[in-house]
């Protein structure tokens, strides 16, 4: 069964722009074409299949639904997760104030305007990403990714296309480190992602209890006690799924690139310097790091 389900969107926001961004992050949890995003997601344990595009200034939800699970429950956990995913709900025009007189900001925000935070709704799946992108490269890191999805992923073949459900965190924390280790992370890694697996399977950590801490800094603390999990880490998950808008990954190797060629800089910045470029940023560091993201990724 076929529903179909308009959302509306802020005025800042480019579904091309977006849809672009998709496009160069493709990982066989979604599919991309020239005018939409496909996926499938899981709600109460059913499968929905899902196609996002643009028609007369909103966004349409097809929603193919399987085994005849659709109710108004449903329907409004779905339009929340697309919300979520392409982050909607946050009004930026206090960022686009400040991006637009900021040295830094000026040239991501020319070439980029309308982009938002792409998000990974899914907790488990920031983290891994997040582990897994330790001190390597994005394309080792993209294909230990890979890896993984194919290994402990469920794959749905829908329209001659095949699509990913990402391993969920009970599947993991049952896995042996040997098991893990195949994969080609180190078995530091591997120790990381099933501590967190256990963590999110004995729901010690959720989204939803982080968003109820009061401050960046108290769910940065409370994700660091967890061992693997460093304030770069922390900061990763927080900006992309959790989403604190103040949420900083100061550390960041692409952070430290892109600060260095929008400043024509003879080097990357020291962290003392990137705490005073980025001192107006406060409040919106996650965006001001996304965007600048965009830039080499």
């Amino acid at each position: 069964m076929l529903i179909k389900k308009s959302i509306s969107y802020p005025k800042d926001f480019s579904f091309n722009m977006n849809l672009n961004y998709l496009k160069s992050t493709e990982d066989g949890l979604f599919h991309t074409d020239h005018k939409s995003v496909k996926r499938f997601i899981v709600i109460d344990e059913n499968p929905f299949f899902l196609k996002v595009y643009e028609y007369s200034n909103e966004l349409v939800i097809d929603i193919e639904d399987f085994n005849q699970k659709f109710n108004e429950i449903t329907e409004n956990k779905i339009i929340l997760y697309v919300r979520d995913w392409l982050d909607l709900d946050t009004n930026l025009t206090t960022f686009y104030d400040i991006a637009k007189n900021d040295e830094y900001l000026q040239l991501p925000l020319s070439k980029f305007y309308g982009l938002r935070n792409i998000g990974i709704p899914d907790i488990f799946e920031a983290f891994v990403w997040a582990i897994l992108g330790q001190q390597i490269n994005l394309t080792f890191a993209t294909t230990l990714k890979d890896r993984f999805i194919k290994k402990y992923g469920k794959k749905i073949n829908y329209d001659n296309e095949d699509y990913w459900l990402f391993p969920t965190a009970s599947i993991i924390a049952s896995e042996s480190i040997d098991e893990l280790f195949k994969l080609g992370m180190s078995r530091r890694k591997c120790e990381y992602i099933k501590e967190i697996a256990r963590a999110i399977d004995n729901q010690k950590v959720s989204k939803e209890k982080l968003l109820q801490l009061s401050n960046i800094d108290e769910a940065v603390n409370t994700l660091t006690e967890i061992k693997g999990i460093g304030p770069w880490t922390a900061n990763y998950v927080l900006l992309r799924c959790v989403r604190y808008l103040d949420a900083f990954p100061i550390n960041d190797v692409g952070l430290h690139n892109a600060i260095k060629l929008v400043g024509g800089l003879d080097k990357k910045p020291s962290i003392n310097e990137i705490k005073k470029i980025a001192s107006s940023w406060k409040g919106y560091e996650s965006y001001a790091t996304f965007f600048l993201w965009r830039l080499i990724y």
